[in-house]
């Protein structure tokens, strides 16, 4: 009886799973195009998760910064006239400074009011005398009633006599944008976080 050739292999038990398809199983060279998807659209989220982080932050920053400069334009100014003379001559005759002029680049000991009383509202418009105009760092840029084109700010200050105690002014400085005016928007200004208003009591002392 003749013999096929492949008749040595009749019999022969095939190995299990031979010649069939698992849908079921990872190949663990690669991955699969679900898990792809997953990973693409996790990083997706990750990434705007942080874009969104980081531009939070630097809102943070500017206006940290922006209150710092506000702050300190105020504070400069409040001790600018606490400086000025308010004192008295062996607690008899009166010295006190009503020439200093404050909206200079340098203050100067003429042709401003000094500690002279302010006419009106000076915190809520800028009024000759009691006014100047700083840019977004802080550096001075000249005086009057309209802020130049690169103002950032306008600081703003008022001296006003009390009652009570005597010989007592309230000295009072605002730093907030450089276009607002009236007293409501010029409150809510200064009181914002952006802004700054510093109030002090400055009463006659002998010398």
């Amino acid at each position: 009886m003749e013999r096929g050739l492949d008749s040595g292999l009749v019999g022969a038990s095939r190995p299990r799973g031979f010649g069939r398809l698992h849908l079921g199983q990872h190949d663990e060279r690669g991955f699969t195009l679900i898990e792809v998807t997953i990973a693409v659209a996790l990083l997706a989220v990750g990434g705007a998760g942080l874009a969104s982080l980081a531009l939070a932050s630097g809102r943070a920053n500017q206006f940290a910064r922006q209150a710092d400069v506000a702050q300190r334009a105020a504070v400069e100014r409040l001790e600018e006239l606490r400086a000025l003379a308010w004192t008295s001559d062996g607690a008899v005759v009166p010295v006190s400074d009503w020439s200093s002029n404050l909206t200079l680049s340098l203050p100067a000991g003429t042709g401003g009011p000094g500690l002279g009383a302010s006419p009106g509202d000076t915190l809520a418009n800028s009024v000759a005398g009691y006014a100047d105009f700083i840019d977004a760092d802080g550096r001075w840029l000249g005086a009057g009633t309209t802020p130049p084109t690169d103002a950032a700010w306008v600081r703003r200050w008022s001296v006003h006599a009390l009652s009570a105690p005597p010989d007592t002014l309230l000295l009072q400085v605002v730093v907030v944008p450089a276009r607002v005016t009236g007293a409501v928007t010029t409150v809510a200004s200064a009181r914002a976080v952006n802004g700054a208003w510093l109030m002090d009591l400055r009463t006659r002392r002998a010398r």
